[in-house]
This record gives C-alpha cells, sequence and structure tokens, in this order.
C-alpha cells in the first residue's frame, strides 16, 4: 500500500513539472517594430526569442500601425479584429513571412489575429504551413480567411510561413510557445516511479 501511495505522489509531481514544461504560452504583440522596417531589404523583428522575417525586396507594404507616427497615419479602425498597437500587413501575394525561434529549437503555434489593415469588417486570407528541422513541409497547408482570432495546431514546428491570399490581409498577436524538454529532476522522478512500480511487481510475486 505504501508503494501503491509514493508511486501515486512521484507520478502526481512528474505530471505537474511536465505541464509546466508545455505551458508557457507567449504572445508577440509586434508593438516594437521598428518604422524602417517597410522599407528594409529582407527586414527581420525579433521579440520574446521569436524570429519575424520577411522574404520581400521591397517591402513597403509589410507594416501598419494604430499609432500616429512620422510618415504614417493611425489606422485605428483595425482595433475591430484584434490589432493592437503595430501589427504586420501586405497585398502582396508572393511576400512570405517566416517565423521562427532564435534558438533553432522547435515551438508550438497555436493562435493569432487577423484583419484588414484599415478597417474591421473585410476578411483576410492567409495561407499558413509549418516545417521541421530539415526544413520539409508538415502536412498540409491551411487557409484561415476572416476576422479575429484564430486558433491555430501546429505543435512541435521550427518554422511557419503565413502569405497573402487575397486583399490587405493583416495579422498581430501571435500566439506562440517553445517546445521546452522537461528538467533532470522531473526526468528523475519519472525514473523513481517506474522503479517503484518494478520493486512492487516483484514483491508481490515474490509473496505469492
Amino acid at each position: 500500500m505504501q508503494y501503491k501511495k509514493l508511486i501515486g505522489t512521484l507520478v502526481t509531481t512528474f505530471s505537474l513539472v511536465l505541464f509546466s514544461a508545455f505551458s508557457h504560452a507567449t504572445i508577440l504583440t509586434l508593438n516594437d517594430i521598428s518604422s524602417n522596417y517597410r522599407f528594409e531589404n529582407l527586414p527581420s523583428y525579433s521579440e520574446s526569442g521569436f524570429n519575424i522575417s520577411v522574404n520581400c525586396s521591397n517591402c513597403v507594404n509589410v507594416f501598419s500601425t494604430e499609432e500616429a507616427m512620422s510618415g504614417f497615419g493611425a489606422l485605428t479602425a483595425s482595433t475591430g479584429w484584434g490589432a493592437d498597437g503595430r501589427f504586420l500587413e501586405t497585398w502582396n501575394r508572393s511576400s512570405v513571412f517566416s517565423l521562427t525561434l532564435n534558438s533553432g529549437l522547435a515551438f508550438d503555434f497555436i493562435g493569432l489575429d487577423i484583419g484588414w489593415f484599415n478597417n474591421s469588417v473585410s476578411n483576410a486570407s492567409w495561407n499558413v504551413r509549418a516545417f521541421d528541422i530539415a526544413g520539409n513541409q508538415i502536412g498540409t497547408q491551411d487557409n484561415y480567411t476572416g476576422i479575429g482570432t484564430f486558433a491555430m495546431n501546429y505543435y512541435n514546428v521550427h518554422k511557419v510561413e503565413l502569405q497573402n491570399n487575397d486583399g490587405y490581409s493583416s495579422f498581430d498577436n501571435l500566439q506562440v510557445a517553445p517546445v521546452s524538454v522537461p528538467e533532470p529532476e522531473g526526468l528523475m522522478l519519472l525514473g523513481c516511479a517506474l522503479l517503484f512500480v518494478s520493486l512492487s511487481r516483484r514483491q508481490k510475486a515474490q509473496s505469492r
């Protein structure tokens, strides 16, 4: 009976460690994007350990803001679909945004807000595809059309690409989470639990 209680405690503890390792989601707000982003050749932006780049050579159309600033008007109508501060947009269907983790490790892409850059009624349309560490596409590409928050289910990926399907599509507030490896202490707890299971079964076999 003591073995069972100890095993239960160890398994519960390990489950909590495992859960905490995979539950740290981050929202990339894009609010620190420089106003020079649209004038850069192959612009790149980093936030919370993640990087967003775009492959266009003339990128005048890949940045918008709700804030009035030098050279830009305040696009406050975009708040209707979830934009907050600065966000990314394009009418260019050949421009591809790439999302990666700066460390090169795997991550989960679990959601984002989409809409048009200058209103809250026109549907945005994004093609989304994910890739593994070798650059191979994982599964099929998906199309997301509409306004507001969309849940994603791209897990354990190394790169996500977003490409505009139609109109002045924009996105903001990307929900991401690095794929964490459980701490050594957690793995030790699991090992102890398995050891006690083995000892318990052996003791029962010997007592028969």
